[in-house]
């Protein structure tokens, strides 16, 4: 997983001020993770020309893995881990 490209889309996220409602919309997909993160994989080609610098490969890396929903979720609550 590209965690710096996570961090820094965490930390746009944050800035916005939209980490509350990412990391909901997180917790209503959470059962489904690793759907979503299959169809993140396959809608990659289309989302770099439509959301230019979106780590959609990093994200559904982080769905896809055990616990990885609510690693994401802390990350947006609490910001990226110290160090990165």
């Amino acid at each position: 997983m590209d965690e710096k490209s996570l961090d820094a889309w965490v930390e746009r996220v944050r800035a916005r001020g939209w980490a509350g409602m990412v990391s909901a919309a997180l917790g209503m997909v959470g059962p489904l993770a690793p759907l979503a993160a299959q169809l993140l994989h396959v809608g990659q080609p289309v989302a770099r020309v439509l959301a230019s610098g979106f780590p959609l490969g990093a994200l559904a890396d982080a769905l896809e893995e055990p616990g990885g929903v609510e690693a994401l979720r802390k990350r947006l609550e609490d910001g990226p881990p110290a160090g990165a």
